[in-house]
């Protein structure tokens, strides 16, 4: 099932963005109640290799990098347990049962790669450095946001009840400075890493500094500043009830993947007020409902029962009528 989202997710990026590589950050409410959160960073491997990154250089990146980004996502989980093993009210048992509910999984990681062919018939290969952290259900999702503040996006939740419908609708006016936020420190990590490996083994000033150098070129010619600054918030859920303010809403295989793109450039020309998240759903009120259902039900009851009152009035004075004419 996470692999499935994971691939699916990836396709249907491609459609939204077209050829352009930028990061993911992604959530998916299955079906069972379980929740996947993504986080993902386009690796141009090609054009690093192009540019003149060396096969050895480039693997020692991949391997330095994983190490990093591991290192991050424990630190992430430690600080979980830590908070569950806090909550007195919680037995043993259900402890150990709520750390062994949050897991990540970096098994799709930047050795993983999705070719695909565009309109013009070309193929396009996309390499990811693909994490998922796996909440068993949203008791552990909440525990987990509030043990990490990092990744906890505060969010406005409004109730507007109507007479006969009842609308839900949650804002997450900081989403997209979060999403951004995240992108820009994993982007800044990954170009420390590629410094340091270009540095060498034992690095000096003078080789900082020529790694500094050699990737400040680099990056003009693959075009990281660029692709760096665009990020994408995708939500993903298996029910079409959900709507929301999304760029873009693509359904596959009974799942609504609801996509916000964000230019990192808008937010730093002060319009982050013109940029929020939004998405809702709308209920029936039941009890108005089922109030007017027994009223009409009554109402039929009552109507009928007259028509045929009348009815049968009407048949006996025929009944009387016919018999009178008869004597």
């Amino acid at each position: 099932m996470k692999r499935f989202l994971v691939v699916l997710l990836l396709i249907c990026c491609f459609i939204f963005a077209g050829c352009s590589n930028e990061g993911i950050v992604g959530y998916a409410l299955n079906s069972d109640g379980s929740i996947i959160e993504f986080y993902s960073l386009p690796y141009a491997e090609e054009e690093l290799l192009n540019a003149g990154i060396t096969e050895i250089e480039n693997q020692k990146i991949k391997e330095v990098a994983k190490e990093k980004l591991d290192n991050t996502f424990t630190t992430y989980l430690n600080k979980y347990k830590a908070k569950i093993d806090s909550i007195e009210q919680y037995s043993n048992e259900k402890k150990e049962e709520l750390k062994n509910g949050v897991s990540f999984d970096s098994s799709l990681n930047i050795n993983s790669s999705l070719s695909l062919s565009t309109d013009s018939g070309t193929k396009t290969k996309i390499q990811y450095i693909q994490y998922e952290i796996y909440f068993k259900n949203s008791t552990c999702y909440t525990i987990f946001k509030n043990s990490n503040t990092i990744l906890n996006e505060p969010k406005t939740v409004v109730v507007e009840k109507k007479l006969f419908t009842t609308t839900t609708k949650t804002t997450f006016d900081n989403m997209a400075l979060e999403t951004i936020s995240l992108g820009k420190n994993v982007s800044s990590a990954m170009e420390g890493v590629v410094i340091d490996v270009l540095a060498g083994e034992s690095p000096t000033d003078e080789s900082i500094q020529m790694a500094k150098d050699r990737w400040s070129a680099i990056k003009v010619q693959i075009g990281y500043n660029s692709a760096s600054k665009t990020f994408t918030y995708c939500h993903i859920v298996p029910t079409a009830r959900l709507h929301s303010n999304a760029n873009a809403i693509i359904q596959k295989d009974g799942y609504y993947y609801h996509y916000w793109k964000i230019d990192a450039d808008n937010f730093e020309r002060e319009e982050q007020d013109q940029v929020h998240f939004e998405y809702w759903t709308t209920t029936a009120n039941k009890p108005i409902w089922y109030g007017i259902a027994i009223l009409g039900g009554g109402i039929v009851g009552l109507v009928t029962y007259f028509v045929a009152k009348r009815k049968e009035k009407k048949a006996l004075d025929d009944f009387n009528k016919n018999n009178n004419l008869e004597i």
